[in-house]
């Protein structure tokens, strides 16, 4: 599952300079209008940027009309953090760029140097949040294999994640279905999840690693449902007893 990092006061603060004196706005769907032997750097999701160090001086180039000290990737994960605390406190349809905006305490077309768009601003976000979910899982499984990998990773999928990450997570799977940027991100990691838990179930002996799969994800999944249907996250001794009682049922 996904974990909520919200920007805080003092990430907030490192924006006031760049408020102040923003880089120019960037339409959607197109590049940033900047001198052309700048490099563009792209993540995956469509978006292009060019850093302060890489441009020219003179009347063209971003650097002179923005701070040296400005910290391209601190901001960028600012605008980031963002727009996951926004959904997870409000869900996707809250997230716009006025509203990412007015969270990091910036201008909007300083989000927008960023993003050209709101689709690239949710899947730069959600990417990286649920990549960030992704390396974990594969972290807690390292050095091991078999069924005490696959323990691991049902654990730190079942335990491991706090109420604000499952509620980014219902915001999610409540979204995807009339938002295809989002729809697009969940399926992608359900698919690594999916490779993942059969995997190792594989490994560990399942005779049937396919249904299995479907059993786990189920209970994965009804964990963070019960959590608001009974309007507090069941406790760890409470899906720790249930994680049991599911292992026990698996040919394994």
């Amino acid at each position: 599952m996904p974990t909520v990092r919200a920007a805080t006061s003092s990430t907030r603060s490192t924006w006031s300079s760049c408020s102040r004196t923003p880089g120019p706005s960037r339409p959607a769907g197109r590049s940033a209008p900047s001198d052309e032997s700048a490099p563009l750097l792209t993540d995956g999701c469509g978006s292009l940027s060019r850093t302060t160090d890489q441009l020219p001086t003179g009347q063209a180039g971003y650097a002179d009309r923005m701070p040296r000290q400005v910290d391209h990737a601190v901001r960028l994960a600012a605008v980031e953090d963002a727009v996951i605390a926004i959904a997870a406190d409000a869900g996707f349809d809250a997230v716009t760029i006025r509203a990412v905006a007015k969270r990091v305490g910036a201008s909007t077309s300083v989000v927008t140097h960023y993003v050209g768009s709101r689709e690239e601003l949710l899947c730069n976000a959600v990417r990286r949040e649920l990549d960030s979910r992704r390396a974990e899982a594969e972290a807690a499984a390292r050095d091991l294999d078999g069924r005490a990998a696959l323990r691991a990773v049902v654990e730190w999928a079942v335990l491991s994640p706090s109420e604000r990450t499952h509620r980014f997570w219902l915001a999610l799977v409540l979204s995807a279905a009339g938002q295809p940027t989002l729809r697009e991100e969940l399926d992608r990691f359900n698919r690594w999840w999916t490779r993942q838990i059969e995997e190792l179930l594989r490994e560990a002996g399942s005779a049937d690693p396919a249904r299995e799969t479907d059993l786990i994800s189920l209970f994965v999944d009804g964990i963070v449902v019960s959590g608001f249907d009974a309007g507090q996250a069941w406790t760890p001794e409470r899906r720790t007893w249930l994680l049991d009682a599911v292992w026990a049922t698996l040919s394994i």
